[in-house]
């Protein structure tokens, strides 16, 4: 799905005060929403997994803890007796790879990309079931019944082996972490191996290369193409204007001075933005 330049995203918004969206944060169990045939989000405590059930069997994306796990596995049993044949690893961080033992015990397969390996192998507190299979380059296709779900590794982003997760014929994407609808990352989780150049290179392939007309993000109870778009829009002028910034001879503050948020509204966490725009800056100018 292409979009315009942000050049053109910039210029059709208008510039409005700030008011925080409303996002009903999941605070009692959520049970799962069917985004398209067979294929469903679960969203349950600031978590949302991705489930597709097939005639042959269940796959979803994450375990994102035992307790989440043991949730999830209650609301597929209230859909299907098929048990979950397959686990996607995202990526390597414990939040969302930990819990999948209950699953594990389904017989399900876990696959990651190779570049996940070490890490989820490696969980000091051993919770995390290691892959049983990994798949190395940028794609990679698997079935389950009637359903391929294809893998993409765009290479380093938020983490070092992040995978997205599109379904060609339903036209589904599901993104983690890389995508808050509407909302700036809290500065908190702008760590070290949030590579934020990578982000932006991630999402913009996915935005030219895959075609989606339901989007599903890790975090957030709903999402849909138009939110990611503008995500993206905003991403491309943080990176685009922190780049003239460094090419200027600008330092750290002064482009954090000169570049505002970008005229959108209804946007969390706005006050976050000079953490973003220097997260940038020391990706570009230090290459971290």
């Amino acid at each position: 799905m292409k979009t315009t330049t942000v050049s053109l995203f910039l210029s059709v918004m208008t510039m409005g005060a700030f008011q925080p969206a409303v996002w009903a944060q999941s605070v009692t169990d959520t049970p799962m929403r069917e985004v398209t045939k067979g294929v469903y989000q679960h969203h349950h405590e600031f978590y949302t997994q991705l489930v597709v059930i097939t005639k042959k069997g269940v796959a979803i994306v994450d375990p994102d803890g035992a307790q989440r796990s043991a949730k999830l596995q209650e609301e597929i049993r209230k859909l299907t007796d098929k048990p979950v044949t397959l686990v996607i690893y995202s990526h390597e961080h414990y939040d969302h790879a930990r819990g999948g033992q209950i699953f594990k015990k389904e017989g399900a397969t876990f696959v990651s990309h190779e570049k996940c390996r070490a890490a989820l192998e490696n969980d000091p507190q051993g919770q995390v079931v290691p892959p049983d299979t990994t798949y190395s380059g940028e794609t990679h296709r698997l079935t389950v019944g009637e359903t391929s779900i294809d893998l993409y590794h765009f290479g380093m982003s938020h983490g070092t082996c992040m995978t997205v997760v599109h379904l060609p014929k339903e036209k589904v994407l599901f993104v983690t972490d890389i995508h808050e609808p509407k909302g700036l990352t809290s500065a908190q989780y702008l760590t070290a191996d949030y590579h934020y150049p990578g982000v932006y290179r991630t999402l913009k392939r996915i935005q030219a290369e895959l075609t989606y007309d339901v989007v599903v993000g890790s975090h957030a109870p709903h999402s849909s193409p138009k939110a990611f778009n503008e995500d993206v829009g905003m991403v491309e002028y943080l990176y685009e204007n922190v780049l003239q910034a460094v090419k200027a001879g600008k330092n750290a503050e002064e482009t954090k001075q000169a570049i505002p948020f970008p005229p959108l509204n209804e946007w969390r966490n706005v006050k976050e933005w000079p953490a973003h725009v220097a997260h940038m800056y020391e990706a570009l100018n230090q290459g971290k």
